[in-house]
């Protein structure tokens, strides 16, 4: 096995790279040969000095080198190859969208080119898909490629200069500061970051799919960023000046909406007064506002060619609605225990659910209805009547794993699911619906000191009378990561079912609450999966 936990193909591989090279330049002697050194032929070859017109592309996102592990095994790998090969490319990962936030680290960057011009690297191909609210970044990187000798503080200051005039350049070398902190000293201490640099089997770049590390966000950063680039905005002097410092402000209002949108994992506590309890009203409220406005300015930004996105959230599934499932809960409880007729957030919460129909007054139903004595749409939510299994639940296993119910660890009632080493599956139940909005719950559990990198998704086939699957509507993925081990956490989600679809009359749906990349040794628990009628 070789360094990236894949099986060790070098020897073989580079020496039929070499007879590939020289039967080509028997016939064209100028040719040059690139290719990517890439998992399985990752490492040099020991026994296979490349042909001097071979030029391996190693691959790896250098932005990683802020972690000094990490850092000085991939630049030991890099003088390793120097042996087996008379030049070396870079294959990185600069990205770009589809992050939600700037990802500057061009101090970092300078360092790194540095390095690599004293090591035979020649040449750099990288998977940039730049969002332009990333300014200087791709600019200095360019300048960087051609000297890496340049002072990358002073490139910097000439860019943010002729972007937006020397007044207003400050605050625009400001807020870059603030993300070059935030991505080269706060992230490396992550539990996001070390869940990748810690991985048996590691991929080469950082785990974009998965934006955990907006949980890392502090709110005074946003509010910080909003201050600087709205000064840049007054301070600019021409008008193309103010269009530049506008352009970033825009960009910034879709990295403000991720990071005030983006579930907060388990790090909210549970309200001590009425008046915590009614701020996680409006935290909720915020949140689901944010989460709506994020979307939206993906569709606007396709129109502008300045700031589209080159690769929207959507093909990566990263896409959230603003609800959390911390608030959620802890709003849950609250009520359970507050008279309704009497409490101020009982109040607050049903004044939301009177207003205009939307995702706020659908967040404030769903509250309601999970906090009450309302009956779910579903039977036996709670799983309590039956044996190994909870009819007229079906167990679905697509692969790998057990869903049985069980008494060990329960939300209430005295039964749950014990779901173990679920590669994909989940409860399903078969349930009548009319059309309108449907809100449906889960609480998920994890055992102490579980470390689980699977996810939870609510999803509804919608079906014919004839029990014909028309078509699936499918809430975000929730990382199990959000959930803090040894206590209840909520997923939940509100979808509107039509009356038809695809030009079928939907009679009936599939509730099932999907279950993905449950390691063999791993156990979590389900229960109280509860599935709502909002607008009956």
């Amino acid at each position: 096995m070789n360094s990236r936990g894949k099986v060790h193909m070098s020897e073989i591989y580079y020496a039929w790279v070499n007879e590939v090279a020289e039967g080509v330049l028997a016939v064209h002697p100028d040719k040059r040969f690139g290719l990517v050194a890439y998992g399985e032929v990752y490492d040099p070859p020991a026994t296979v000095e490349l042909n001097p017109h071979v030029i391996p592309f190693l691959t790896e996102d250098r932005m990683a080198w802020a972690d000094q592990t990490v850092k000085e095994a991939s630049q030991n790998k890099i003088i390793a190859w120097e042996s087996a090969a008379g030049q070396i490319g870079w294959y990185d990962y600069m990205y770009g969208t589809p992050y939600a936030l700037p990802r500057m680290y061009t101090d970092l960057m300078a360092d790194n080119y540095r390095f690599a011009a004293e090591h035979k690297v020649t040449a750099q191909y990288s998977e940039l898909y730049p969002n332009w609210g990333e300014g200087p970044k791709p600019w200095v990187s360019a300048k960087l490629q051609w000297n890496p000798n340049q002072d990358e503080e002073q490139l910097e200051q000439e860019w943010y200069g002729r972007a937006v005039g020397e007044e207003a350049a400050e605050h625009l070398e400001a807020y870059y500061a603030i993300w070059e902190r935030f991505w080269t000293v706060d992230i490396p201490q992550s539990a996001w970051f070390h869940a990748w640099r810690n991985s048996p089997v590691r991929v080469d770049y950082l785990p974009f799919r998965d934006a955990g590390y907006l949980m890392l966000v502090d709110k005074a950063d946003i509010e910080e960023s909003r201050r600087l680039l709205e000064l840049a905005v007054a301070k600019a002097q021409t008008d193309p000046q103010r269009t530049r410092a506008n352009k970033l402000l825009r960009a910034f209002e879709y990295y403000e909406a991720s990071a005030l949108s983006f579930p907060s994992g388990s790090a909210t506590p549970y309200p001590q007064s009425e008046v915590e309890a009614l701020q996680l009203v409006e935290d909720g409220v915020t949140r689901l506002q944010y989460g709506e406005r994020r979307l939206e300015l993906v569709e606007e930004f396709k129109e502008d060619p300045v700031l589209v996105h080159a690769l929207e959230p959507k093909l990566f599934s990263l896409v959230w609605s603003g609800w959390d499932g911390t608030v959620f809960k802890h709003l849950v409880d609250w009520l359970k225990q507050e008279p309704p007729q009497l409490g101020a957030v009982h109040l607050r919460v049903q004044e939301l659910a009177d207003s205009q129909q939307n995702s706020v007054s659908q967040f404030a139903k769903l509250l309601m209805a999970a906090s009450s004595s309302a009956l779910p749409e579903n039977v036996n939510s709670s799983f309590e009547t039956g044996d190994t299994g909870a009819p007229p639940w079906s167990f679905w296993i697509k692969s790998g794993g057990e869903i049985i119910r069980s008494d060990e660890h329960v939300q209430s009632g005295q039964y749950s699911l014990r779901i173990t080493g679920l590669t994909r599956g989940g409860p399903v139940q078969k349930v009548h619906v009319e059309e309108g909005a449907y809100g449906t719950i889960a609480y998920v559990y994890m055992p102490g000191g579980s470390n689980s990198t699977g996810s939870v998704q609510i999803s509804l086939n919608l079906l014919t009378s004839a029990g014909q699957v028309i078509t699936s509507m499918n809430s975000p993925v929730t990382p199990l990561t959000e959930y803090a081990p040894g206590d209840w956490g909520v997923v939940q989600a509100v979808m509107d079912i039509p009356a038809q679809a695809r030009g079928k009359e939907v009679d009936s749906v599939q509730l099932i609450i999907i279950v993905d990349g449950v390691a063999a040794e791993e156990t979590i628990y389900l229960d109280d999966v509860q599935f709502f009628r909002l607008d009956g």
